[in-house]
C-alpha cells in the first residue's frame, strides 16, 4: 500500500481552521464561540460538520462545552501541547490497562491523547491513521492488525509515516538493526517465570498452564 493521500475529511479541515482562529486571538480564553449555526453559515458547511469539528477541539482540550450555555475557549486556549494518536484493536481484554498507563504518563507530560479502537478491522485501522495524520498528530502509538494484512507492507507503511511511531504489543519481524520503528511489548516469558516463582514460594509443586494455541 502506498502513501496516504493529502486529502482530509471536511470536519478535520474545519477543526484546524477554528484552531487557527483561536490561536490568532480571534476568540480569547474563556470567550464563547459563535453558535453552531453561525459557524456553519460562515464556513459554508453543515451543522453536523461543525459538531464533529468542535468535538475534535473538545477532545484536544482546546474548547469546552457547557451544558445549556455554549462552547467556550478553554483556559489554555489553542495550546502548544503535542497531540498523540493511540490506536488499540479493542477497548476490552487487557487494553484498558495499557491505555490507563499511557494516559497517566501523557497527563504528567502535558500531552493530549486521542484514543480510538480499530476493532480488529484492517480498513478501519487505515482510516484511523489517515485521520490522525490529517488532524496533525505529533506521534502515533498503535497495536496494528498485522494478522489481517501483509505484515511487511503494513510495517513499511508505518515506517514511512511522517511522525514517530511506536508499536504496542507487536514486535517488527526481520527488522534491520537500525530500524527506526520502535516497539514495546509485554514480556510473556518473564511473566511466566514470575508467575511460577510466585506459586513455588506458596509451596505449589504441581503447576499447570492453560492458554490459546494461536497466540
Amino acid at each position: 500500500m502506498g502513501a496516504f493521500p493529502n486529502t482530509q475529511p471536511l470536519f478535520v479541515s474545519l477543526a484546524q481552521q477554528l484552531r487557527d482562529r483561536i490561536a490568532a486571538g480571534e476568540w480569547s480564553r474563556g470567550e464563547r464561540l459563535p453558535p453552531e449555526a453561525t459557524l456553519a453559515a460562515t464556513h459554508a458547511v453543515g451543522i453536523n460538520t461543525v459538531r464533529r469539528a468542535v468535538g475534535m477541539l473538545v477532545d484536544d482540550g482546546v474548547v469546552v462545552r457547557r451544558q445549556g450555555s455554549g462552547t467556550y475557549v478553554s483556559a489554555r486556549g489553542a495550546g502548544k501541547s503535542p497531540v498523540i494518536g493511540v490506536i488499540v484493536p479493542s477497548h476490552s481484554y487487557y487494553f484498558p490497562t495499557v491505555v490507563e498507563g499511557i494516559t497517566e504518563v501523557a497527563r504528567a507530560a502535558g500531552v493530549t491523547l486521542r484514543i480510538v479502537s480499530s476493532e480488529y478491522d484492517d480498513a478501519l485501522e487505515i482510516r484511523r491513521i489517515r485521520e490522525f495524520l490529517a488532524a496533525g498528530c505529533s506521534g502515533l502509538l498503535i497495536t496494528p492488525t498485522l494478522h489481517l494484512a501483509d505484515p511487511t507492507a503494513r510495517l513499511d507503511l508505518l515506517r514511512a509515516l511522517p511522525i514517530p511511531v511506536v508499536l504496542m504489543e507487536r514486535m517488527p519481524t526481520d527488522s534491520p538493526p537500525d530500524d527506526g520503528l520502535s516497539a514495546v511489548c509485554t514480556d510473556v516469558v518473564a511473566g511466566g517465570y514470575a508467575a511460577v516463582r510466585h506459586l513455588a514460594r506458596q509451596g505449589r509443586r504441581r503447576i499447570g498452564f492453560l492458554g490459546r494455541r494461536d497466540t
